[in-house]
């Protein structure tokens, strides 16, 4: 087996001012296949990467935690060190205890460094190049006074407190449904209460002083959807301010109402919990059942009829009645700007009956099944009295004279037509 060797170089640099224990990353190209060279600086902040073929173009990296490298431009081996400072700021609420969660953002002409409050109020802002920071911190219902903080090049962070004042208030509550179901997505609302003045006189700002800061309240409206769970969590409420709370209805919800109706929230620099609402939601469908009270008879002359209340001539359904006199109409979709009607119709002769139909039946809204009960009275009319048989045939004799002299005109003159009804009943005569 027979090996060949080539002959190679370090590529050697200089780190200022020097820095020991800094990891040096050396790359080149080797056909297609990118070789590394790692080394580390002494303490007299020289390295050595290699050993690498002269021929190679070596690109060198140095990194350090809580430094900065930059090649200098006279020898691009070497490597100026700037050390990289840091900031913890401690952040306290209005009780002058630590505030966890709290976002701080560090910011440099155009860099950012965020953190967040560890559960001893303290964010540790690192890697910081030397200079003048805007210190800035934000939290819900809290107003936090930024600052202006120096950091320098030095092993020990600067630090800083910041102090947070309250500003809004939480409102926590759990909207379900009547049979216990979590009702997620649900708008729920936070409107400044009626500031009408009260009946004593009292101007509406001393009984709600959102009265005196907005017109209509819509600066201090606060909304929040329910999350899968059903619980809510209204943030931002005034402190002093009379709230009225709901849940509102949605193009999707199909809310019917709910229980209560509203709440009065009065907001005294407390959060405030359990305030829980039950909704109800329109059916989709109804089932419609009902009984006609008339004589058993007489159900093969009646039908039911199903019209809308906008509507109620035009039919939508109709059913015969029953030999039971049941009926039922089912899978009914609601629409949401109407309601359902049932009337009924009859085809029975009115010379032989006298009818009185009652009044339709209007469906009450938002039910899944209801039962209508409706009573038609029906009478049959009495047979002809003497009198009235005697006054109809004392019309016959002048009737029928009457059609013999026209008949007698038509044959002389040729003058007179008689209508078709008339010939056809001298024809049968």
């Amino acid at each position: 087996m027979t090996f060949e060797g080539t002959r190679g170089s370090f590529v050697r640099g200089s780190l200022y001012p020097p820095l020991e224990g800094v990891t040096i990353n050396g790359t080149w190209q080797d056909g297609n296949e990118t070789v590394w060279g790692v080394a580390s600086s002494a303490a007299d902040g020289t390295y050595a990467v290699g050993p690498v073929s002269d021929d190679k173009r070596v690109t060198i990296h140095a990194s350090k935690p809580g430094f900065v490298f930059t090649s200098t431009e006279a020898v691009p081996r070497n490597f100026n060190v700037t050390r990289l400072g840091c900031a913890a700021v401690t952040v306290l609420n209005e009780r002058q205890t630590p505030f966890p969660d709290v976002v701080v953002i560090a910011t440099k002409d155009s860099f950012v460094s965020r953190s967040t409050t560890n559960t001893t109020g303290q964010a540790l802002l690192d890697n910081l190049l030397p200079g003048l920071y805007q210190v800035q911190a934000a939290a819900v219902d809290y107003a936090i006074a930024g600052t202006a903080l120096q950091v320098a090049a030095a092993a020990q962070c600067a630090a800083h407190v910041l102090h947070a004042t309250r500003t809004g208030y939480a409102c926590t509550g759990h909207v379900v449904s009547l049979n216990g179901k979590a009702e997620s997505g649900l708008l729920v609302v936070a409107d400044v209460a009626d500031t009408t003045p009260a009946l004593d006189g009292t101007p509406a700002a001393a009984t709600n002083p959102a009265a005196a800061t907005t017109e209509d309240g819509s600066a201090l409206r606060r909304t929040v959807l329910t999350r899968p769970d059903g619980t809510f969590t209204l943030r931002g409420l005034r402190a002093g301010v009379l709230y009225t709370l709901s849940v509102k209805e949605q193009k999707s919800s199909r809310l019917s109402h709910c229980v209560p109706s509203s709440r009065t929230l009065q907001i005294e620099g407390s959060d405030v919990s359990a305030q829980d609402f039950v909704v109800f939601r329109r059916v989709d469908k109804v089932d419609v059942t009902g009984l006609v009270v008339l004589n058993e008879s007489l159900v093969p002359f009646i039908k039911v009829c199903l019209a809308w209340e906008s509507q109620p001539s035009f039919t939508i359904q109709s059913a015969p009645l029953a030999a039971h006199r049941f009926f039922e109409f089912r899978n009914l979709l609601w629409k949401s700007e109407d309601r359902y009607v049932v009337r009924l119709e009859h085809t029975l002769p009115p010379d032989l009956y006298t009818v009185t139909v009652p009044a339709a039946a209007v469906i009450p809204a938002n039910v899944s099944r209801t039962h209508v009960r409706m009573e038609m009275h029906i009478q049959t009319r009495a047979a002809p009295t003497l009198e009235e048989r005697q006054s109809w045939q004392a019309l016959v004799v002048p009737i029928c004279a009457t059609l013999c002299c026209l008949l007698l005109l038509r044959r002389k003159v040729g003058l007179v037509r008689l209508p078709m009804e008339s010939r056809l009943s001298l024809s049968l005569s």
